[in-house]
């Protein structure tokens, strides 16, 4: 088993510009970039047994090689995701049932599942792919970079794929937090949670939808050292299920966006309020973008497919997610020490007690 960590991020579609071709790819690339054609098989039973259990069954043809792939949905967020695989090189271009009877997960490969297999949709793409190496404080970084241009096709229906992925091989997962923020702020992306096979699925059940993030609202009464990482992560993933959610035209996903951004504004005034140092670079940055995406664009349907145009095509949302990304997972990592030390205040005292949180405490009150 491999754990793979990895920021994925979805391109402007068609490309303006090949990412490849830019200095912060050049000045870090070790050797040349290689083209290689990826044709994947998805299975899945009838009733997607794998999916609602978190997993997928893959067979890739790479080349000469033949790849069976089973992985694990894992921990996504605004894009970075850490998630369990199982690789099986094959000799044939066909399911090995028994390397899936080797794992331990009886509760998802039971032989009633196992034998219900059955494909289901194919994700195929040509990938340019290279290495990247440079030091962050003081350590070896090594990120591969994939860019993946191609389709997705399930019953006679295609859904296009037009996006890059870093994938860290060594090193601390702060360089690669670091290289996509700097890569955001040169180039249009926008961290994507949904993997290549959910455009599968997509396609073969056309009312699947990004999940909408809930909120327990028991996280105002907590101090803020527990509460700010609750709220903040709620917050990063409720905007990128309204940018999702916006690429598939879903009914009030413009105002979705515009409301996932104000709130995104109070909670940066709220770490103010709280003494947490905020970066000079995401100062107002939420209040911005709210500002320049909406300008002169009703939030109406009609408006919709141009409205994301707009999100695809801004530095500022990637950058923006990718910080917030970052400065969640910094959070965990050092489990919250010294986070808000010097304010004794609830969330729900520091909200209902700022004009500026009006947004944050009405959540409070629907939650």
């Amino acid at each position: 088993m491999l754990t793979e960590t990895e920021i994925k991020l979805r391109l402007p579609d068609p490309l303006e510009v090949d990412p490849t071709s830019l200095p912060i790819f050049q000045q870090r690339r070790s050797g040349g970039w290689k083209q290689v054609e990826l044709f994947n098989q998805y299975y899945d039973t009838p009733g997607l047994a794998l999916d609602r259990a978190g997993y997928a069954l893959r067979l890739r043809r790479d080349g000469d090689q033949i790849i069976q792939t089973f992985k694990g949905r894992g921990e996504s967020l605004a894009g970075f995701s850490v998630r369990d695989e199982w690789d099986w090189y094959l000799d044939r271009d066909q399911l090995d049932l028994q390397r899936l009877a080797e794992l331990d997960l009886p509760e998802v490969l039971n032989s009633e599942t196992v034998s219900a297999l059955t494909p289901l949709f194919r994700t195929d793409f040509q990938r340019t792919k290279g290495l990247l190496n440079w030091s962050f404080a003081g350590q070896p970084v090594e990120v591969e970079v994939a860019l993946d241009l191609g389709e997705a096709t399930a019953e006679g229906q295609a859904s296009g794929i037009c996006e890059l992925e870093l994938e860290l091989r060594q090193g601390p997962a702060e360089a690669l937090f670091a290289f996509a923020r700097e890569l955001a702020a040169q180039l249009p992306i926008m961290p994507w949670d949904s993997a290549k096979a959910e455009r599968g699925y997509r396609l073969v059940d056309p009312q699947r939808m990004p999940a909408t993030p809930t909120l327990d609202k028991a996280v105002f009464n907590q101090p803020l050292a527990q509460a700010l990482p609750v709220l903040g992560s709620y917050l990063l993933a409720n905007a990128q299920s309204a940018s999702e959610q916006l690429s598939l035209g879903v009914a009030g996903a413009s105002g979705s966006v515009e409301h996932a951004l104000a709130l995104m504004a109070e909670f940066e005034h709220l770490l103010q309020c709280a003494g947490v140092e905020i970066a000079a670079e995401f100062g107002g940055l939420a209040e911005r973008l709210r500002r320049e995406l909406f300008v002169d664009m009703p939030i109406d349907a009609e408006y919709q497919a141009e409205l994301f145009s707009r999100l695809q095509r801004h530095c500022g949302w990637g950058v923006l997610m990718l910080g917030c990304s970052e400065r969640l997972f910094l959070w965990r990592l050092s489990g919250g020490k010294g986070l808000a030390e010097g304010c004794a205040s609830s969330l729900a005292e520091l909200c209902s007690g700022t004009a500026t949180l009006c947004g944050l405490d009405r959540l409070r009150s629907e939650t």
